[in-house]
């Protein structure tokens, strides 16, 4: 009877060292598993050319991973503006070879995307209006600025000279022909438009603005010395502009009234890409 009780035991003994071996083994299994690390995977996020970067580094908690660069990665009609966390752009933000902390989890970076063509309405609560006629109150052959910001849509009247704006310019001038004065838009080699022999070219909507619009250069009129513009809405003037030393290509769309002396402006509008075309719309 004795040596039964002690064969169970033994038979008891050995089930519960199994158990506790398999138990190990299970254990270190999943240690193993979580030691293979976390990853991080890129998304496209709506691109339609170019493979997402691939990145097949396991990385440990509180390790550091070198954010990748899209490589080719495109979307049409946008410019890449870095990785976010989430889609949307609602999460965190990473630029292309910044560093980005692992926190016990993986990461999803989805490429953020913008429009190409940044477009600035004037509204009617701005002030959009140059009066040519009835500006500040002048001394004969003096000058009257408005400078007009491309990439913010923002229009500064009274403005004084600068070499770093586009600028329309009003002088007061007695032209000895009935004329008050006359309004061009100056030239300076980092915001200009076309001098179409001294006048400023007044596209039409549909117009592709590009390098070859910009041929020739210089101070262009619109009203009251050389050129007249008459009466026009809604025309579309070309801007060539220099961001961070590189040229973009642009417009303001405007009407103009020659009997009031009234310019107004509709939008603004330029290219992000440098060298890159843009349409009059």
């Amino acid at each position: 009877m004795l040596c039964c009780r002690l064969q169970i035991l033994k038979c008891k003994l050995f089930v519960l060292v199994a158990l506790f071996v398999f138990s190990c083994s299970k254990r270190a299994d999943a240690e193993i598993v979580l030691n293979e690390g976390f990853s991080v995977t890129y998304h496209g996020n709506g691109h339609t050319s170019g493979s997402v970067p691939t990145d097949t580094i396991k990385y440990r908690n509180y390790e550091n991973a070198v954010v990748m660069t899209r490589g080719a990665l495109t979307k049409d009609g946008f410019v890449f503006s870095g990785w976010n966390t989430k889609a949307d752009g609602f999460g965190s933000t990473y630029e292309e070879s910044s560093i980005l902390k692992i926190l016990d989890s993986d990461v999803v970076l989805y490429a953020q995307w913008k429009s190409e063509v940044v477009r600035n309405e004037f509204i009617s609560s701005n002030v959009s209006i140059i009066d040519i006629l009835n500006p500040v109150p002048l001394p004969e052959n003096s000058w009257y600025r408005a400078s007009v910001d491309i990439v913010s849509g923002s229009l500064t009247l009274n403005d004084g000279s600068s070499d770093s704006k586009f600028q329309f310019e009003y002088n007061s001038i007695d032209t000895g022909n009935g004329e008050n004065g006359f309004l061009r838009i100056a030239y300076n080699p980092e915001f200009h438009t076309v001098s179409n022999g001294g006048r400023a070219l007044a596209l039409d909507k549909g117009t592709i603005i590009s390098s070859s619009t910009f041929a020739n250069v210089g101070i262009a009129e619109i009203s009251g010395l050389n050129h007249n513009w008459s009466n026009v809405a809604r025309k579309y003037i070309p801007v060539h502009i220099t961001i961070k030393n590189k040229t973009h290509y642009g417009y303001i769309c405007v009407s103009f009234e020659d009997v009031f002396g009234q310019l107004t402006i509709h939008s603004t509008a330029y290219n992000r890409i440098p060298e890159k075309e843009i349409l009059a719309e």
